[in-house]
């Protein structure tokens, strides 16, 4: 785990050497490693949901569907996916988005273990197969949600699906565009069968769903786009989600490693790309992937772990200021604007200097945890370390402690004007006295826009989250990865155990 809440103001190489290993309970769920499993953040900002993955062993896997709270580092697990009559499928590699009022959507992927009796329709689904690795290229055929809400049985296909694509996708990544309803897919590979051929999605347009008509469809893009790719991450930014921003990837005629065209937004308004022009330090590592991304208080994304141009994977992290969508620049120190403000020995004022850094805390207090726990999609390691969890339920106290000093900077600055020489009954003689307004300081203060997750749209998606136990000790180690994979399609029947970083590229 990463606490960056506890460590505001830290440069990205600070930050690197501050992961910690951190104990879980597994609530007795048979946790395995896994590769490539679809992972997507609920809507309470501390539980990661995990579902299936790739997995090097003779069977399926005995738990696919997991979830971890990072708020009480507990486990829980969920049924299966089960698609009658062949059982339960094991499928990665897919695209993920969480859609308020249905849960998780999962479309296309690629299925571990697949069921040898699978048949659809019109196709020669052994054309597909893989034996030597143990995988089939078809995943999800139908728009599929996951709704834990219906714990009994919380499976189920998008009952409308006009213009069903025709094809079998994976490596695409998901958003979900609240204004217009709809799901946007980026990137990725497919094939339209009965060819096995591997055709590359462009970015000069999306296949979206559109769930008010039910409807699969294209939104075509104008501008300059990204290249094709795999490996890619998509990232809704922006106070208002207007955005989407697209970081790294890869592609074979580039031997698996970063693309140089590596940071792209969308405007979901205009439909129009931009590309980004990144400026940083010559010996700053930009291009990434097979990476995570991971948003906080909608003005900053952490790029974290991947793949590197030596084809190398690390641990170094890039913090970007998404503010402006627009123009993303680099960020050289991360400022949590929840952070506590540190009062200075022997003075009065509250004001932060540069040399404060606020103490750490020998634990994080309930609803006050803002940690990243992360790994690539594509790590084969112990599942506790593919998560991502943050918890955006700050203490009010901290946001007063913030009003408070922005107040008192305001009172400090205001500019006092010069003392005049005025002879008063000459001035008397000529004119009326008209009464002036206070002075005006130079800063106003406006509240800072996060991701509290405590409200939402529709209480009762949280509700769904509530049941997730709490506990007292914990029990199971869990420790951050120190080894990728470097091939998507392919894997190494080595189970990788876990190391701490050691704070080395």
């Amino acid at each position: 785990m990463l606490d960056i809440f506890n460590s505001s103001k830290s440069t990205a190489d600070q930050l690197k050497d501050r992961w910690e290993t951190i104990t879980t309970n597994t609530a007795g769920i048979d946790l395995k490693a896994r590769d490539a499993p679809q992972t997507v953040q609920l809507p309470d900002g501390k539980t990661m949901l995990m579902s299936g993955g790739w997995s090097s062993r003779t069977s399926k896997l005995s738990a696919q569907t997991i979830a971890f709270n990072a708020e009480n580092r507990s486990w829980v697990s969920y049924p299966d996916y089960t698609e009658a009559p062949y059982g339960v499928r094991q499928i990665y590699h897919a695209p993920s988005a969480y859609v308020p009022e249905y849960g998780i959507a999962f479309y296309g992927g690629l299925e571990s273990h697949f069921n040898s009796t699978y048949t659809l329709p019109g196709i020669n689904v052994t054309a597909y197969d893989d034996i030597e690795d143990n995988h089939r290229q078809i995943g999800y055929t139908n728009l599929t949600f996951l709704d834990i809400r219906k714990p009994s049985n919380p499976w189920s296909f998008y009952p409308t699906q006009a213009n069903l694509p025709a094809v079998f996708g994976r490596y695409q990544t998901s958003i979900y565009d609240a204004k217009s309803n709809r799901i946007f897919y980026f990137g990725g590979r497919y094939s339209i069968p009965p060819s096995t051929n591997n055709v590359y999605y462009t970015f000069a347009n999306s296949v979206t769903f559109d769930l008010t008509k039910g409807e699969w469809g294209t939104q075509e893009f104008t501008g300059t786009g990204p290249t094709s790719r795999i490996g890619h991450s998509t990232t809704l930014i922006g106070p208002n989600k207007r955005d989407v921003l697209v970081y790294g990837g890869e592609a074979p005629s580039n031997n698996g490693k970063p693309l140089l065209d590596y940071c792209f937004t969308v405007n979901l308004d205009t439909n129009q790309w931009t590309q980004q022009i990144i400026e940083a330090p010559n010996n700053l590592i930009l291009m990434r992937t097979q990476h995570s991304a991971v948003p906080v208080n909608n003005d900053t994304v952490f790029i974290v772990f991947g793949k590197d141009p030596t084809d190398s994977p690390t641990i170094s992290l890039v913090m970007l200021n998404v503010t402006n969508p627009s123009k993303i620049t680099w960020l050289e120190a991360y400022a949590d604007p929840n952070a506590p403000v540190i009062t200075s020995p022997n003075s009065n004022s509250t004001s932060p200097r540069e040399s404060d850094v606020p103490e750490k805390k020998a634990s994080l207090s309930t609803g006050a945890i803002a940690g990243i726990s992360v790994g690539a999609a594509v790590i084969a390691i112990g599942i506790a370390s593919i998560f991502f969890c943050l918890s955006r339920k700050r203490k009010t106290e901290n946001q007063k402690l913030k009003t408070e000093e922005l107040e008192r900077q305001n009172k400090d600055e205001r500019t006092e004007e010069p003392v005049m020489e005025v002879n008063w009954d000459e001035i008397d003689k000529k004119y009326v006295e008209v009464p002036t307004g206070p002075p005006v300081g130079r800063y106003s203060y406006s509240p800072q826009l996060t991701n509290d997750f405590s409200t939402t749209d529709n209480d009762n998606d949280l509700e769904a989250y509530k049941h997730i136990p709490a506990v007292g000790k914990s029990i199971v180690g869990m420790q951050t990865p120190d080894t990728f994979d470097n091939d998507l399609s392919t894997r190494s029947n080595i189970t990788q155990s876990l190391q701490k970083p050691d704070g080395g590229l």
